[in-house]
């Protein structure tokens, strides 16, 4: 009994913290409607084990001393998930490691190298297999043009119908009001990563 809810407590925070660390990556390859089920389901796994772990260790004089480790797991856990910034960490990473290869992309754009070519749309630019998963939805990216400069988004999440976020690049002298519908200032954040670089998010 010790070690199966021991190793229940485990994988079930295990579980929860690697969704939470990983939730955009999951819900760009199952969609925020499967992700949502999912979610339920992850909790409900962990709250039952959080109660089989408070049971377990609430008769801890017939058990060894140890029968606490599983609620001491499923609290550090449940800290963790209230207190570290997932979201904000994962931007952070995603922002750095791709930069050079957004930074050429853009180039490339600027340059006429790369051109929209999406039937459908004609601000889309569907990345070929050469290049990394650089936006998340299908590594397309959005060229917008302003003033006759473009404007280049790459999603960080790519939601139904006018929900999305991601690292917009600016031309000299551009202003991130001027994309798309980020002027809706009541739907929209908008965070300065770097000089004509930002994160930004319409809902």
């Amino acid at each position: 009994m010790k070690k199966s809810v021991l190793f229940i407590a485990t994988g079930t925070s295990l579980i929860a913290l690697g969704t939470a660390a990983l939730q955009w990556l999951i819900i760009d390859k199952i969609t925020e409607f499967l992700f949502l089920p999912l979610i339920g389901f992850i909790v409900n796994a962990f709250l039952g084990s959080f109660a089989l772990s408070i049971m377990y260790a609430w008769d801890y004089r017939k058990r060894h001393r140890f029968c606490f480790i599983p609620l001491i797991i499923h609290i550090i856990a449940v800290l963790i998930l209230f207190f570290v910034p997932f979201t904000r960490l994962w931007l952070k990473w995603n922002f750095a490691y791709y930069k050079d290869e957004r930074e050429k992309i853009v180039e490339m754009v600027i340059t006429g190298e790369l051109k929209p070519n999406v039937e459908y749309n004609s601000s889309l630019i569907q990345l070929d297999s050469s290049f990394p998963l650089v936006s998340l939805g299908g590594n397309q990216i959005v060229v917008e043009m302003n003033d006759g400069k473009p404007y280049v988004f790459f999603y960080t999440h790519r939601g139904i119908l006018d929900n999305y976020a991601g690292f917009l690049y600016l031309p000299e002298g551009g202003e991130p009001a001027k994309f798309n519908d980020l002027y809706e200032e009541s739907k929209s954040e908008i965070e300065n990563q770097e000089p004509d670089i930002y994160w930004v998010s319409h809902h």
